[in-house]
């Protein structure tokens, strides 16, 4: 059953779609890895023709490659302009190389100096803005000895096509010595 939403929600949902996919596109254009790129285009085929995706058309069984570096955030409102995050899923590779796997917890309980720390700058951006955010460089999470750079990308979701409510992210890491992708 379609939902019925005003004209002027429905143009608002489309708006935020264009914009996402706009900078998902240029993403695909610049210098991502092959994995990355697989991640972006299928949030691409994920999204609807009116709106930013959901979770509900996510599926993990697509992208079985991936799923060692993925994680989802789930993004909470306590209070207008105020979020607060939750991880909902961890990847087995990203929870590998942190040595732990903090499922159900919120950041602001994992982290102790999340409240200053760019992450959750990051996480506000995507969150507030319904846009991608791309970063390669140091952790500055969970810092380790092991980990030379990641590259992560976090991507909106949002169950009525227009308020993120949660975070779609893949975390690729560069690790010591050898420099190999892991």
């Amino acid at each position: 059953m379609p939902d019925s939403v005003s004209p002027l929600a429905s143009d608002r949902r489309r708006r935020l779609r264009d914009q996402c996919l706009e900078q998902v596109e240029a993403l695909l254009a610049g210098d991502v890895p092959p994995k990355t790129a697989a991640f972006l285009s299928y949030y691409v085929r994920c999204t609807p023709p009116d709106r930013l995706p959901g979770r509900q058309q996510i599926d993990p069984l697509d992208i079985p490659q991936l799923l060692p570096g993925v994680w989802l955030v789930d993004v909470l409102r306590p209070e207008p302009g105020r979020f607060r995050f939750r991880y909902r899923l961890l990847g087995s590779r990203v929870a590998q190389v942190y040595k732990s796997n903090p499922t159900r917890k919120f950041l602001d309980e994992v982290h102790p100096d999340f409240a200053s720390n760019p992450m959750r700058g990051f996480l506000e951006h995507v969150a507030a803005g319904a846009v991608p955010h791309w970063r390669r460089g140091k952790p500055v999470a969970w810092p380790t000895q092991d980990v030379v750079q990641l590259e992560r990308i976090y991507l909106p979701l949002a169950a009525d096509g227009a308020t993120v409510d949660m975070i779609f992210a893949l975390t690729l890491f560069t690790l010591l010595p050898d420099g190999r992708e892991f």
